[in-house]
């Protein structure tokens, strides 16, 4: 860094909180590349002094100054969901204070055109410093914005229903046709028990008993096929639903039965 009539500039990775070593390296080393873009043609490679982060004594130890160069202290940190660049130009005696300051933050996506909004001013702070400056430079490229990649969504994915579910019409058949035995023995025990109340008609003590038998007993097996025809109606119900819907299913608890349901998201 001695020997040279002009002044010089140079770009040195100061600090970095919590981005990797290569990540900010790269960040500095876009802000070189603007520079030289830019028509600053003679700074050279980044310098990584990123192991003092940003403590002066630590950098005048490590980097060595020209009488009249000027140096970009880069300072790259993260912010979780985005980034921070700070920029700060300094010259050789007076490390401490920065001649300008400048920062930008924003995504990987957003962060290179701001940063290359915010490097305007120090490159004409530059050239009024009197760092050689190429009045034709290429087209100076953005600061490093990596292009953001949407990913198609993904095919949606058919679920078949379970092969038990087919047979709902099973036990809706069973539902209906122990329901209509049901209400016909019902029927039938509710007319015994009415024929032995009718003071129109005598029966005998063993007519009346088993009148009586006869109309306990339809009615109880009335009930027992009313309780098969409800089981058999929620079965159905729930193989009809699993049918037209897969989210749907009858999972086995500690206590019985249940049933799951799973909603799509998307």
């Amino acid at each position: 860094n001695t020997g040279a009539v002009s002044k010089s500039a140079a770009v040195v990775l100061t600090k970095r909180a919590g981005v990797a070593p290569a990540d900010a390296l790269a960040w500095a080393e876009s802000v070189r590349a603007h520079l030289v873009a830019s028509g600053f043609k003679s700074v050279g490679p980044v310098t990584d002094l990123s192991a003092c982060q940003a403590k002066v004594a630590c950098l005048t130890e490590k980097w060595t100054f020209r009488a009249d160069g000027w140096w970009l202290a880069v300072e790259v940190g993260d912010l979780v969901d985005e980034k921070l660049v700070a920029v700060k130009l300094l010259q050789k005696g007076a490390e401490a204070t920065p001649k300008l300051s400048v920062k930008a933050q924003g995504t990987d996506a957003t962060l290179g055109a701001l940063l290359t909004k915010q490097l305007e001013p120090v490159l004409k702070a530059l050239e009024e410093a009197g760092v050689p400056r190429d009045r034709a430079p290429a087209v100076a490229e953005p600061v490093k914005q990596e292009p953001v990649v949407v990913a198609p969504p993904p095919a949606p994915v058919k679920r078949e229903p379970p092969a038990w579910s087919r047979v709902w019409w099973l036990p809706a058949a069973v539902a209906v046709a122990s329901f209509g035995a049901g209400l016909g023995l019902l029927l039938s025990g509710y007319a015994d028990s009415d024929q032995l109340r009718d003071p129109t008609k005598r029966h005998t003590t063993a007519a009346s008993l088993a009148l009586k038998d006869s109309g306990e007993l339809k009615q109880g097996l009335a009930g027992g096929l009313f309780g098969l025809a409800g089981a058999a109606a929620i079965g159905a119900t729930v193989m009809l639903v699993t049918q037209l819907s897969p989210g749907v299913a009858l999972v086995p608890t500690r206590s019985g039965w249940s049933l799951a349901f799973a909603l799509p998201l998307d």
